[in-house]
């Protein structure tokens, strides 16, 4: 059975899509934005964009941070640096909770199996700490390994070789679960570790070793006999 569990917490954990959605609420109506499906996807796009620029080392933290507002509402003619509207964005965040199914259940099962869970994040600390504690979830956790703290991103393999140096010689007991094929899964695929895709779903791909489309059915993988 796999001993150290690395588990991405952002729609594999805590539904940010849910919370993103309701905290850039706040940004539309500050430039009387409409809050439509289509204006919500629009802003996704363009995130997903600059964090996968981020992932690959292209452009650092701040500048996603800035750069998505001003890049999604010069499309409405709003001309902004984009700072205010993190700011915006940001406090909305840290204040709204929504749980993927079974999460907190989930969390306490592996500690009942005498686990060792560390969260890996591609998020920004000043973030995910309030998150993480008006969830619940810190108390869960053993270790928690942010992107900003770490000094990189997942997948990047200096991610995870701060964490093989906290854990040493423990790399075949390690298994990271999460909802990304481009960070979390690849994250293992290049740290050569046990990956298990949180697939809710369906969807199709290779990559990882594993995939589960409801967090309890982790426990039935071979993995965990």
């Amino acid at each position: 059975m796999k001993k150290i569990l690395l588990v991405d917490l952002d729609d594999t954990l805590l539904s940010f899509r849910k919370t993103s959605d309701e905290a850039i609420k706040a940004v539309f109506s500050l430039h009387n934005v409409p809050y439509t499906e289509e204006n919500l996807d629009e802003y996704e796009r363009i995130n997903a964009i600059y964090w996968q620029k981020y992932e690959r080392k292209e452009v650092s933290r701040d500048i996603i941070l800035s750069e998505r507002f001003h890049a999604f509402l010069s499309k409405f003619g709003v001309q902004t640096t984009g700072e205010k509207e993190n700011e915006i964005y940001f406090h909305r965040l840290q204040e709204l909770v929504f749980y993927i199914d079974h999460s907190l259940e989930f969390l306490q099962k592996c500690k009942e199996l005498g686990m060792k869970i560390c969260l890996v994040s591609n998020g920004v600390g000043a973030v995910q700490a309030p998150r993480l504690r008006n969830s619940g979830i810190d108390k869960f956790l053993d270790r928690k390994y942010i992107s900003e703290e770490v000094g990189v991103a997942k997948p990047n393999i200096e991610f995870f070789e701060k964490i093989f140096e906290d854990f040493p010689h423990q790399k075949e007991d390690m298994v990271i679960l999460g909802d990304s094929l481009s960070s979390d899964i690849q994250g293992g695929i290049n740290a050569h570790i046990t990956t298990v895709w949180f697939n809710p779903k369906g969807l199709t791909s290779d990559k990882p070793d594993y995939q589960i489309k409801e967090l309890m059915e982790f426990f039935s993988l071979d993995i965990m006999k």
